[in-house]
């Protein structure tokens, strides 16, 4: 059923005038800067959460999409860029790209390289509702990548024909909850986003071996891996 604030909602989004829930995220981590901030966004895409980011510095990262990215280069060509010659240092990188965890992975690793003493790393597509959100097949990513370069500046979600695909980047969610207990995690309920920042976790989930860590695995397991907290509950966890 259809609600007003629904078609409200849905409307200002396509205006643009829609702030999403990354970007509330996002805003609300940076609130807690006294001093000027510094944003870091990994996969742009349309801009539609970049746009809206309240950061004094804000620079962003993607070799597609329709907005005009601050660097039109893969991820890992800007970390090596940026260790080489440019040397910036971020408050949050948000992290919307790939959603493939074996990227994740690398780009988890350099995001906390650059990322300032009380920063946080917030990734995207963390909470699959279904198996087939969250697979990963071989003609599936070449296809998609084969749509986004040709022809160039096509948006990530035109390209996937209006289906919701997360990848499976709960995997290096998991990955973090079983072996680092230097990182603190925790999701954002509703709004498909797990939050890292240097600290200590509580308690470490279980390892498993990597072939284990499947569907059946994550449905099992949500709430142990993902942390989940509702969005009142940030200040809590800062």
């Amino acid at each position: 059923m259809l609600t007003i604030a629904y078609v409200r909602n849905k409307v200002d989004y396509l205006l643009g005038n829609y702030v999403t829930e990354q970007a509330q995220l996002c805003n609300k981590l940076l609130s807690t800067y006294k001093q000027t901030t510094s944003y870091l966004e990994i996969g742009v895409d349309q801009g539609r959460t970049f746009k809206k980011i309240e950061s004094e510095i804000k620079h962003g990262v993607d070799p597609y999409g329709t907005f005009d990215a601050t660097y039109r280069i893969t991820s890992e060509m800007f970390f090596a860029l940026n260790r080489m010659f440019m040397h910036h240092t971020y408050d949050v990188i948000f992290i919307d790209a790939s959603h493939f965890s074996l990227i994740v992975d690398r780009e988890i690793e350099e995001g906390f390289k650059i990322l300032n003493k009380g920063g946080y790393i917030v990734l995207h597509d963390t909470n699959p509702l279904t198996r087939e959100a969250q697979e990963v097949v071989l003609e599936n990513q070449v296809g998609y990548l084969r749509s986004l370069a040709y022809p160039h500046n096509q948006s990530h979600t035109d390209s996937l024909c209006g289906k919701t695909y997360n990848g499976d980047v709960w995997k290096s969610v998991a990955n973090i909850r079983m072996n680092n207990p230097n990182i603190v995690v925790f999701t954002v309920e509703n709004f498909c986003c797990t939050v890292l920042k240097k600290g200590k976790q509580k308690n470490l989930i279980k390892r498993i071996s990597p072939e284990k860590l499947d569907w059946d695995f994550f449905v099992k397991n949500r709430k142990k891996i993902l942390n989940v907290i509702p969005f009142s509950d940030i200040d809590n966890y800062r």
